[in-house]
Parts: structure tokens; C-alpha cells; sequence
């Protein structure tokens, strides 16, 4: 199985904060909505499920401005520090698995109304290990509920990424410091017997252009194409396929999965 092993597994752990930060690069009151009218069929108020929470941006959005209860998994217990912080998600609603494995029923209930994998997450899994997810997750969705991938763009990935917006970023630390993020920073490098591959990470803390701080990281992630995840989809069972508008997740593909 492919998953967040080595370097960038340090990235999520160490480097939690600074990835919080890095990633409020979107407008996550517009993706809420657009989770809401895809996955939830357009009636907020429901249980939503967000996998491969990070720092679960999008269960505090669709909380605060959607009356939905929602249950964010991950396997950082940093992510889950920096999600649970003052004004984000309680507690007890962030619950530490590693993918595919999920909680325990007892922990995390059923009778979802919706669920995401966003961020390209599901990169971090193998085939086989994304039909074992979506056969648990059946079992914990309602009929007719919806579930919201999100994959790369193939053409941004052909070009090794170089016309991709957030490919160079520039933010503001917690610590007040800017922070510079290159992801990937390099050329592509793929494996030669399977649609994976590596990124090389760097990120760097500035004092005006001077790099006073580096650290590179190695992010290994399996593409995949919408028909391939249909096709995987189809295995598992359960599931029927819907169209998605991408409008709100812009450079990205979108697979919206309804529970049969």
C-alpha cells in the first residue's frame, strides 16, 4: 500500500503548523457549499465525514456555517492538535485511524449524509486498499449519500506540475515568519513499474529573501484517473457514480460516489 511513509509523514507531524498555514490557500465556505449540494444532495444538517482530515478545514466550515455534525479522521495526532485548537473542531470529533482502517463503530457511528477524500489524499492508498475504504465506508453511509473525491488534474500532472497555481507558495508562519513551500520542487520522479510517484517538498523559512531554515521532504503518491476510481468503486460494490462540477476545486478533477 501505498501511504504517507518517510519524509513527509515528518511534514505532517513536526511540520503540522506550518502545513495548517500553507494550506488556507482555498475558499473553504465556497467547497462547503459545494460539498453540501453534491454529497449531502443539498440539505445540510446532517453527520458529514471528512477522511484525510488534516487539519479538517472543511468540517470546521461546514460546522460553522452548515449546522452539520462532523466527524474528521486522520492518522496525525499533530493535525488533530492543530484542528481541535481554539475555535476548531471538538475533541471528540477527531478521530486518529490510519486509512483504510477506520475507527471503531462505537467511535465513529453511521448514518452519514456525506463524506470526503480531498486534497488528493486518496493518492496515499493503493487499488486494493481504496476498494477495502470504500466497502467500510458503505456501511457507514446512508442510501443516497454522497462521496466527494478529489484527484489531480491529469493535464497539471503530464507537465510535472509546472502550470499548477500553488506549486510555489509564500505564507505567513505561526511564529510571524514567512514560509515558502515548493511542492513539488523538482521534476517528477515516477516508478517504473506503476502509476507512482515521488514529489520532493521544500519548505523554507524566510527573514526577508534570506532562507534561514530548510527542509525537504519526499512525497509518494499513486495517480489515479476518475475511471480508474470508478472502476474501483464498481468492485467494491454499493456505490453509483454522479457528475461533479469542479468549479469550486479549481486545477482538480472531481468524483462524486452515491451510496446505492
Amino acid at each position: 500500500m501505498t501511504e504517507t511513509i518517510g519524509s513527509i509523514a515528518e511534514f505532517y507531524g513536526a511540520g503540522a503548523p506550518s502545513y495548517a498555514h500553507l494550506s488556507e490557500d482555498r475558499d473553504f465556505a465556497k467547497q462547503a457549499t459545494a460539498l453540501v449540494a453534491a454529497a449531502m444532495r443539498g440539505a445540510p444538517g446532517g453527520r458529514f465525514l471528512e477522511l484525510f482530515a488534516g487539519p479538517a478545514r472543511h468540517s470546521i466550515e461546514l460546522e460553522r456555517g452548515f449546522s452539520t455534525t462532523c466527524i474528521a479522521v486522520d492518522q496525525s495526532p499533530a493535525m488533530r492538535a492543530v484542528a481541535t485548537a481554539a475555535g476548531g473542531l471538538a475533541p471528540e470529533r477527531y478521530l486518529i485511524s490510519r486509512l483504510p482502517d477506520l475507527p471503531a463503530p462505537s467511535q465513529i457511528g453511521h448514518g452519514f449524509a456525506g463524506a470526503s477524500i480531498l486534497r488528493y489524499s486518496i493518492g496515499y492508498l493503493s487499488p486494493v486498499a481504496v476498494v477495502t475504504l470504500l466497502t467500510r465506508l458503505a456501511g457507514l453511509m446512508q442510501q443516497g449519500a454522497g462521496l466527494v473525491l478529489e484527484l489531480h488534474d491529469l493535464a497539471l500532472v503530464r507537465d510535472d506540475f509546472r502550470s499548477l497555481d500553488i506549486r510555489d507558495r509564500i505564507v505567513v508562519g505561526p511564529d510571524g515568519r514567512h514560509v515558502r513551500c515548493l511542492w513539488p520542487a523538482g521534476a517528477l520522479r515516477w516508478h517504473a513499474d506503476d502509476w507512482v510517484v515521488e514529489m520532493d517538498v521544500l519548505v523554507q523559512t524566510l527573514v526577508g529573501e534570506r532562507v534561514v531554515e530548510e527542509h525537504r521532504f519526499v512525497s509518494v503518491e499513486r495517480i489515479y484517473a476518475r475511471a480508474e476510481v470508478l472502476a474501483l468503486a464498481e468492485l467494491a460494490g454499493d456505490w453509483r457514480s454522479q457528475p461533479m462540477a469542479a468549479d469550486a476545486f479549481p486545477g482538480s478533477t472531481m468524483v462524486l460516489l452515491i451510496r446505492a
